[in-house]
């Protein structure tokens, strides 16, 4: 059972309260008044742990040094104390808890609170496994046999006679206001079943003549209350009331010297109490006024402290979106670096152009040989151009095999 966050919670199940009941038993098996309860740790209720409780502080604390103490009978160390950060205190017992064999299986904050339904009940059944410790069956038997009566059984015995015998001198009176009916089976028995039930009307069965007859029958047996037994009752607590007031008399002017003496010495403590405040107020004077200089100063470097805390937060992230663009900035030049630097678009570039002047060279030397043969054929006679034109046309194609 946690103990172990905002106090403001909703209440808890109703099985909380059922196994905190458990856990406050299983500690009383294992006396835990006697081996862990000091004036630090005093016994608690049986709900201690159901919900949160007036200091929430006191209760984690009296949660982790239970624990620590169940650990102990375990053989296992606490390994946290007192002045631990309560996170850390939460987070070592749920590594003993697991060191224990014990499930753990929840998260740290669940034991903050201080109360709950996750460690305790757990880890007090280990414990009493531990010892041996078993619970033995019911023995019934004893019930089945002879008992004397008890001194409180014979009270309700004699109350109950007392209140038959009053309703019995009663029955002549009830027989006249009431109807008669058939009697009933034990009737004594019925009459007294019926005294103890809540109250209602009674409304008579029974014939007057039936209930001389009984009345007859277990006289002998009842007890009458007279007169003077309830007088003599009342000269008791008037006797009674005598002796305390005889007695209040008798003690009153001790007890009253005892107080007023007890309320001067009081008088003047709380005196000697108010100048010693006094004389310590004008000591600490100068003090109190340094103190409140220096509160007020570090109240003023804390709000500067804040001021440039919330400044190196923005230049924090002004640097941040600077530094990305930069690296933007910088990838960027990098690749146009390589681009530049990359001289393979001009080798190509400058092949292309050596093949193209070769080939312009080549064209121009076919425009030449072409021109030089229109010149001669136009040059020689007729009969001769023809001659001259298949003589060409031939070298042409001689031309165009080399």
């Amino acid at each position: 059972m946690s103990e172990t966050a905002s106090r403001t919670q909703q209440p808890p199940a109703p099985e909380c309260y059922s196994l905190a009941s458990a856990v406050i038993d299983m500690l009383n098996i294992l006396d835990y008044e006697a081996n862990f309860c000091d004036k630090d740790t005093p016994p608690v209720h049986p709900i201690y742990f159901c919900g949160p409780a007036g200091n929430a502080a006191l209760q984690f604390a009296y949660f982790t040094r239970l624990v620590a103490w169940l650990l102990s009978l375990l053989k296992k160390r606490a390994a946290w104390d007192e002045y631990d950060d309560p996170h850390t205190v939460c987070t070592n017992i749920l590594v003993a808890l697991k060191d224990a064999g014990l499930p753990a299986d929840f998260p740290p904050q669940r034991l903050k609170t201080g109360y709950g339904d996750t460690v305790l009940h757990g880890l007090c059944g280990k414990v009493i496994e531990k010892t041996g410790f078993r619970f033995l069956e019911p023995d019934f038997s004893v019930l089945d046999q002879g008992q004397p009566r008890t001194d409180f059984e014979n009270d309700m015995g004699d109350e109950l006679e007392e209140e038959v015998e009053d309703s019995v001198s009663d029955g002549d009176d009830d027989a006249e206001y009431f109807g008669a009916a058939p009697p009933g089976p034990s009737r004594g028995e019925s009459f007294a079943v019926g005294l103890l039930e809540e109250k209602q009307i009674v409304r008579s069965t029974v014939k007057p003549e039936d209930w001389r007859v009984e009345c007859e029958r277990v006289s002998h047996r009842l007890r009458k209350i007279g007169p003077g037994l309830v007088d003599r009752e009342w000269r008791s607590h008037l006797m009674q009331t005598q002796q305390y007031h005889d007695l209040f008399n008798s003690q009153f002017p001790t007890v009253k010297a005892q107080l007023t003496k007890l309320s001067a010495e009081l008088d003047k403590s709380l005196r000697e109490i108010v100048e010693k405040e006094e004389i310590i107020g004008r000591l600490f004077d100068n003090k109190a006024e340094s103190y409140r200089q220096m509160a007020a100063a570090h109240e003023d470097k804390t709000k500067e402290y804040n001021e440039l805390n919330d400044s190196i937060l923005n230049l924090q992230m002004e640097l941040k979106t600077i530094t990305d663009s930069l690296e933007q900035t910088r990838h960027e030049m990098e690749q146009r670096s390589s681009t530049v630097t990359d001289t393979q678009p001009l080798v190509k570039l400058k092949d292309t152009i050596k093949r193209m002047k070769a080939e312009m060279r080549q064209m121009d030397l076919r425009i030449g040989i072409v021109s030089h043969t229109l010149l001669q054929t136009h040059l020689r006679s007729p009969a001769d151009q023809e001659n001259s034109g298949i003589l060409g046309i031939n070298t042409w194609e001689n031309e165009d095999e080399d």
